[in-house]
């Protein structure tokens, strides 16, 4: 085990002790169900907490080869799992694992599945080989089909509060004075808090989240010029799909925070605090909801490649 897993381990025991318990008691108990989802939400916990309940049963089972395990995503370009990974899965499954070990399928972001995919893979639960399991992620548990959902045990997860963020940076040295903006770099994201985050990426942030405070603030004509020197002058094809789909995530970050402060909530305070509140000061709370709903929308049709310019009219006339 690196050091990186291990620290990865340590954050998960510390910060879900619930649901790792949980994962653990069903490991020992050798009673293994045929299908488990773990949710939770953008940047959360799930694919990590996944890796390791995939971790716990390789080590519990004897004989175990890395051929035992198949793991799935979606490829481009349709950015989703489509029916012949379905077929994979089951023919995966119908064979015996090694020596008797276990089969595993591993699904990443589960809720990227087809229809099609999502139909054939629950004929593949309903019809259980032995010894074999999916284990699957969603940060988006909505977008799954009902049927799926009710044949899977589910374990869901947070992101990983603001006490626990600050408790673990500061256990490794950072100033008090730089806990609160870096706390607030992480947002809750497992991945952004092991390994210390680089100056760089505190500098990303900062300059990307004034982006969206000088966007709210601007007058409609000015707003479609900056998403079109943002998002079009600069980037191509998918290198630009991708830093929209990052920018979306920090203004989802915004309006959560805009949306804590209309209710006087305040989480740690960092250096665009006070221009968060005067913009939520501005609106009401009902706004900012109907806000964040959309961008979930658009971020759905940034991973499906919709017309860029349809989700900046959007931005620009909605938002």
């Amino acid at each position: 085990m690196n050091n990186t897993t291990a620290e990865i381990n340590t954050v998960l025991e510390q910060a879900y002790p619930a649901q790792i318990g949980y994962l653990q008691k069903i490991v020992e108990s050798g009673k293994i169900s045929t299908a488990y989802c773990i949710v939770g939400v953008p940047g959360g916990a799930q694919r990590e907490m996944t890796r390791w309940f995939t971790d716990q049963l390789v080590q519990e089972s004897p004989h175990f080869f890395t051929t035992d395990i198949l793991e799935i995503s979606a490829t481009p370009p349709s950015h989703t799992i489509g029916i012949e990974s379905a077929h994979a899965i089951r023919k995966h499954l119908a064979l015996r694992a090694n020596e008797g070990g276990r089969r595993l399928v591993i699904i990443h972001n589960a809720d990227e599945l087809s229809i099609s995919a999502a139909n054939a893979l629950l004929k593949t639960i309903e019809e259980p080989a032995g010894n074999a399991h999916i284990l699957m992620h969603s940060a988006h548990p909505e977008l799954l089909p009902k049927t799926i959902q009710s044949r899977v045990q589910c374990i869901r997860t947070a992101q990983l509060s603001d006490a626990f963020t600050q408790s673990f940076i500061k256990e490794k040295g950072v100033d008090q004075a730089d806990t609160a903006q870096l706390s607030h770099f992480v947002h809750g994201q497992l991945s952004r808090l092991i390994g210390s985050p680089d100056a760089e990426s505190i500098e990303w942030w900062k300059e990307n989240m004034n982006f969206w405070i000088t966007f709210f603030s601007s007058e409609t004509g000015k707003r479609d010029t900056m998403l079109q020197e943002r998002f079009l002058k600069t980037t191509k094809g998918n290198e630009s799909s991708h830093q929209l789909l990052s920018m979306l995530e920090l203004l989802q970050q915004l309006l959560h925070e805009q949306l804590l402060s209309t209710y006087g909530i305040h989480s740690a305070r960092h250096p665009l605090s006070t221009a968060i509140d005067e913009l939520a000061a501005q609106q009401d709370a009902s706004l900012i909801s109907r806000r964040l709903q959309l961008i979930t929308t658009l971020q759905q049709w940034t991973k499906d490649n919709t017309n860029k310019k349809m989700i900046f009219e959007y931005l620009t006339f909605v938002l």
